[in-house]
């Protein structure tokens, strides 16, 4: 199988240990093969303790990132991707994954972007950079990649990828969500009606940046990037007539789009909150609004749903073995809460997603169920708004 799925991260582990035989990559490399084996009983080697591994894979980067410069940068890194994978597979993984992403955004802000142009790790930066910018998201906290000269510097010698232009295009998102949470006093009152109406127009014009993106990848591609298959879906639970299987020109596709459509609901969600919850706001005078047709906004987020749902089958194919899988945590997410908010219309989507979810902790991410439906920060955020700033005790996306 290409090493091309989920980053291109992976061919550089091999080349890393036989240039150095660092001890950190080897730890970590370690770690994350025990950690896959021993998901599987049947693949399991006596004697091995996949948390354990871990946990002396862990002590060894500690005392690597001690004394972290700028030659160690490589490992490091390398060494992270190993380990962030690996704690998908542990039932609880926030805390691991969070102390990771703040390790990588300490060696790459120590570094500087100009040092992430080319090779190795030009590499690693593009595989992380996805984690870290969805990571921002889901915390609703500004990035130091959305800074200009990480959008630009990393990608002055090789263009980006259309996944990477994508993630540039919206790296505007987590700080138009923290500027969302910072509108509304604790009672839910109205702290700056203008800034209200300019938090709606920025998210508009997030929305129309994604369009433009979509169009432009569009031309650029020699084929449609996506098209309904007529194999069956392979969940047990749902007729397979009811619901067509989405399949993508690329991993690489298949994972921008269903990112994109999470994106779009994250804006669309948030638009939707400011629109009806204040409706003291003369937003009739927005761009965005006369654009967008604010009612319309609970069924486009629902198309988009059903369209994440349909596009599982392609990521959970063998071939994508577990980087299939653990691409599709924010989609994931952001479907399962918009089908929450219409449980008894989207019935069949929720079985759908389910069904997902139990397929992917056959394949040894044990973690999904804990992040999609427990440690879910749209669920929680979006339920929590609709009912304070909405005054609404039924589903606020029911018609």
């Amino acid at each position: 199988m290409r090493p091309r799925i989920c980053g291109s991260w992976v061919n550089v582990l091999h080349e890393l240990i036989d240039d150095t035989g660092n001890g950190v990559v080897l730890a970590a490399l370690n770690a994350l093969a025990a950690s896959i084996a021993s998901q599987r009983p049947a693949d399991a080697v006596p004697g091995v303790d996949g948390g354990l591994t871990y946990l002396k894979a862990i002590q060894t980067m500690r005392k690597e990132l001690s004394t972290a410069s700028i030659s160690l940068d490589r490992e490091l890194l390398a060494s992270i991707m190993c380990l962030s994978l690996a704690e998908l597979m542990f039932v609880d993984s926030t805390e691991g994954l969070t102390m990771h992403t703040n390790a990588v955004a300490r060696i790459l802000q120590l570094n500087g972007p100009e040092r992430y142009q080319t090779g190795i790790l030009h590499k690693l930066f593009i595989g992380f950079r996805p984690l870290m910018m969805i990571k921002a998201i889901q915390d609703r906290t500004p990035p130091f990649l959305a800074l200009e000269e990480w959008k630009r510097t990393p990608f002055a010698i090789f263009p980006p990828s259309p996944m990477q232009s994508l993630l540039s295009q919206t790296a505007s998102l987590p700080s138009l969500l923290l500027r969302m949470d910072s509108l509304f006093s604790l009672r839910g009152a109205v702290q700056d009606e203008y800034e209200a109406v300019r938090l709606f127009d920025c998210f508009n014009d997030t929305l129309k940046g994604m369009n433009e993106w979509e169009i432009s990848v569009s031309n650029d591609a020699d084929q449609p990037l996506y098209w309904y298959q007529d194999q069956a879906t392979r969940t047990s639970k749902v007729s397979a007539s009811k619901i067509p299987c989405i399949w993508f020109s690329s991993i690489t596709m298949a994972n921008a789009l269903t990112y994109i459509w999470s994106f779009r609901i994250i804006c669309l969600n948030e638009m939707e909150l400011l629109a009806r919850g204040l409706p003291q706001l003369n937003l009739g005078q927005s761009s965005a609004s006369s654009e967008l047709g604010i009612k319309s906004v609970p069924r486009i987020a629902q198309s988009l749903m059903v369209q994440i749902s349909q596009s599982m089958e392609y990521l959970l194919q063998e071939e994508m073995k577990l980087f299939g899988p653990a691409s599709a945590v924010l989609p994931l997410q952001t479907a399962y809460v918009i089908a929450m908010m219409d449980a008894n219309r989207h019935h069949t989507e929720l079985l759908v997603i389910k069904d997902v979810i139990e397929r992917i902790v056959r394949k040894g991410l044990q973690s999904f169920p804990f992040f999609i439906f427990d440690k879910n920060p749209f669920l929680h955020r979006w339920d929590t708004l609709s009912k304070q700033y909405l005054g609404e005790t039924d589903d606020c996306h029911s018609t």
